[in-house]
């Protein structure tokens, strides 16, 4: 063998052994967040906190407002007095329900129940 060859010629190199690939992790999961519940005051308390403006928190207000008549005529089609106003019993126009859904009472009762 040449020295000044040595290690160029593929007989003189001694193969390695393979090493077996080791599959890759998935990588950790994160734990889940905490469920954050908030009323409509912690909501206008955070953005007052956070330097909201009078119009969020009245908007706030109007979204709580809504929710609640929504609630309110979800409760009363459970007990089957949707769609029956609140003040004689009579049905509410179906033209009214269709424009106001959480409609609470007929178009003779609406401005006494309103004010």
């Amino acid at each position: 063998m040449n020295p000044w060859t040595r290690g160029t010629d593929a007989t003189d190199v001694e193969p390695t052994p393979a090493t077996p690939a080791t599959p890759a992790s998935p990588p950790p999961v994160p734990p889940p967040a905490a469920p954050v519940t908030l009323t409509a005051n912690a909501n206008a308390n955070a953005n007052a906190d956070a330097g909201g403006s009078t119009a969020d928190r009245l908007d706030l207000d109007a979204v709580a407002a809504d929710l609640a008549a929504v609630e309110a005529a979800l409760e009363r089609l459970e007990v089957g007095t949707y769609g029956t106003c609140i003040a004689c019993g009579d049905p509410i126009d179906d033209a009214t329900l269709a424009a106001s859904p959480t409609a609470e009472a007929c178009a003779a009762h609406l401005p006494s129940i309103a004010g």
